[in-house]
């Protein structure tokens, strides 16, 4: 499940004050929230001051927030954090992104993608396996290769203040598991239609908007999609078609749903009895699905 936080509270609040952030090294207010309800970070210093956002449950994860602003100062987000001195991390530049490794407090450049950092950027930084990979707005821009013993097994990611002072520095922070392989981009907008044929193929999906409609074919191919919002209809003909868990999903196209598999979805939601899935259609034949119909629901533990 992924922890998200938009960073919404009193002015001033520190960070490891908020549910889901630990310090876990440096001094404690080093990041804090403004009056905008951003965070900003006010710690500097060649050491550095870590913090890690809620427990991943894997040593493959993504962290990704929202940019807007400070250069050259915090390491954010960062991945892999074990404290201030090892993480893997990418911060922004006077005219660049910079993706570095540290590691026994010795720093070593991954890769830079040149590009005038701009608020409202999408910053994601994903650790598979060895592999390191920097989004920047949902394209890959630095891959690398991070392979130290001190990050094996780390499940935590996070931010580290350093340097210079960032206000506002990010805001609209989300970490989770990562896709294991598979497609991680967060936007499918083409201007026909999309089609699945294999099975689990769109890992990790946030966003399916195409001008046609969406089409799945395979067996079980959506693990934790969020949204598809497609101009055309949405038709899922392949068994387990949909399977989503411990968040509320939501398919609103224009044209029909269909469910033509086997076992078309299975549902387990984090608010177990209370919570629910949403299907929208705003074609001809709308439906509303909650435990009913097309749907097995399994409360979590």
């Amino acid at each position: 499940m992924a922890f998200t936080d938009d960073f919404t509270g009193t002015s001033g609040q520190d960070l490891e004050a908020r549910t889901g952030w630990t310090l876990v090294s440096g001094s404690a207010g080093a990041a804090e929230i403004n009056a905008s309800n951003q965070l900003k970070t006010v710690g500097v210093g060649n050491a550095g001051h870590a913090y890690n956002a809620s427990d991943c449950g894997t040593a493959d994860h993504y962290a990704q927030c929202v940019y807007r602003g400070g250069l050259s100062g915090p390491w954010v987000p960062a991945v892999r954090v074990v404290d201030n001195q090892n993480f893997v991390g990418v911060r922004a530049e006077a005219a660049q992104f910079s993706a570095q490794k540290r590691v026994a407090n010795t720093f070593s450049a991954i890769g830079t993608y040149a590009a005038t950092p701009a608020s409202g950027d999408v910053l994601k930084c994903e650790m598979s396996g060895t592999s390191f990979a920097f989004y920047l707005n949902g394209v890959s821009r630095i891959t690398g290769t991070v392979s130290d013993a001190v990050f094996s097994g780390v499940t935590k990611c996070g931010l580290v203040c350093r340097s210079a002072a960032a206000d506002p520095c990010i805001d609209d922070w989300e970490s989770t598991t990562s896709g294991g392989g598979g497609p991680t981009e967060y936007l499918i907008t083409p201007s026909g239609g999309v089609a699945f044929a294999g099975g689990a193929t769109l890992i990790h999906g946030r966003v399916v908007h195409p001008a046609g409609g969406v089409g799945f074919s395979g067996a079980a191919p959506i693990t934790r999609d969020r949204t598809i919002a497609a101009s055309g209809g949405v038709v899922f003909d392949g068994a387990a078609p949909y399977e989503t868990h411990n968040v509320e999903r939501v398919i609103v196209p224009s044209g029909r749903v269909t469910f033509g598999g086997t076992a078309p979805m299975t549902f387990t939601p984090a608010g177990g009895a209370n919570a629910r899935a949403k299907i929208l259609s705003m074609g001809t034949r709308t439906m509303r699905t909650d435990s009913r119909a097309s749907m097995r629901r399994e409360a979590s533990a």
